[in-house]
């Protein structure tokens, strides 16, 4: 792929997860979750720019998988609309305390969950050590993990748009990419 392409990915995908980052520190006010909302969208300005420049230098064949272009859409519109929604439309979800809560400790479940299994998918990976199967796990771990955090925004902004993301294009989607996992590793 061209340098010129990549740089472009990467800029967008750094770009991407400052705004999603600046969502989360501006509703970090009235939502606990904004914090999480802010860590989340840092670790996709590091974390997404060093992935996508893997994928892209040709080293990795994951973004030629169909999944990866239905989670990436995906993920991104359960990280971007729950916030914008609350922050400049009405509330078409009873905004009820219990229901931040439940997303607050769903969103902080879901990073914990990525955080934790990302890093050490990557370390399996750095040391040599990946056996296919327990590789495939990590990526399970990985997958809920995500669906657990966007789920979980999208219940504490009370984002009706944000669920409908969640259970028609991200579940799907992390689906199909944990059952196309299971083909590969096997």
């Amino acid at each position: 792929m061209p340098e010129q392409i990549r740089r472009i990915f990467i800029s967008a995908g750094v770009l991407l997860g400052l705004i999603i980052a600046v969502l989360g520190f501006q509703t970090r006010s009235t939502h606990l979750l904004g914090w999480v909302l802010f860590v989340f969208g840092l670790g996709c300005c590091v974390l997404g720019s060093l992935y996508l420049g893997r994928w892209l230098d040709g080293t990795r064949g994951d973004v030629l998988r169909r999944s990866f272009w239905l989670v990436a859409p995906a993920t991104l519109l359960a990280a971007l609309i729950p916030p914008l929604e609350f922050l400049f439309l009405g509330a078409l979800l009873p905004r009820a305390e219990n229901l931040g809560n439940i997303g607050l400790v769903l969103g902080v479940s879901g990073l914990l969950l990525l955080a934790g299994s990302g890093l050490w998918l990557r370390r399996r990976q750095l040391s040599g050590a990946g056996q296919a199967r327990s590789n495939r796990l990590l990526r399970v771990v990985l997958y809920a993990g995500l669906a657990l955090l966007a789920l979980g925004i999208s219940l504490s902004y009370a984002s009706l748009v944000g669920l409908l993301v969640v259970l028609i294009l991200l579940l799907p989607g992390l689906t199909y990419r944990a059952l196309e996992d299971k083909r590969i590793f096997v």
